[in-house]
């Protein structure tokens, strides 16, 4: 086994075993090669297909080897998650420093933007932003990508993007 092989292989499974974050992850690999400096999107796109179990570890490691070493393996992993049912990602962070995340298929989403924390609705009423336009929004096919950032007077956060 080439020892950049390894080393990736080692650093994912420390991932998908919750040992590290996707940010330590990254920064990690990043340290490995430049050419793994990949954007936060990708990364998280790594993230999420390891912990869907989409690929093996095995199969994510020779993918980031290939790209560090110059080889365009990566166009495999873009057609494997295209096949991928699009979701949104909702992150809450209340002022207490209590997390919520959920990523639930667009389909699905109306019902769910309506349980967001009252400090939440508000602010984004605040910003001219209609909760009840929301699932219009998602209904036509948004690109990947982050919609919606808002912060509320008090520090809570809210953070909806699409992959």
């Amino acid at each position: 086994m080439p020892e950049m092989f390894g080393r990736i292989r080692k650093v994912l499974e420390m991932q998908q075993a919750s040992r590290l974050s996707e940010a330590e992850a990254a920064s990690l690999l990043a340290a490995l090669s430049p050419r793994l400096n990949l954007s936060e999107t990708s990364w998280h796109l790594f993230g999420e297909l390891l912990q869907a179990g989409d690929f093996s570890v095995e199969e994510l490691a020779r993918l980031l080897d290939s790209h560090a070493s110059g080889r365009q393996a990566l166009a495999q992993l873009g057609e494997r998650a295209a096949e991928r049912e699009r979701a949104l990602y909702i992150e809450v962070h209340s002022v207490a420093g209590r997390q919520f995340k959920a990523c639930l298929p667009l389909a699905s989403t109306a019902q769910a933007l309506q349980l967001l924390p009252g400090d939440i609705l508000q602010a984004l009423r605040k910003q001219g932003i209609s909760v009840e336009a929301l699932p219009g929004l998602l209904s036509s096919d948004p690109p990947a990508g982050e919609l919606l950032s808002v912060t509320t007077v008090a520090g809570a956060r809210l953070r909806l993007y699409v992959a």
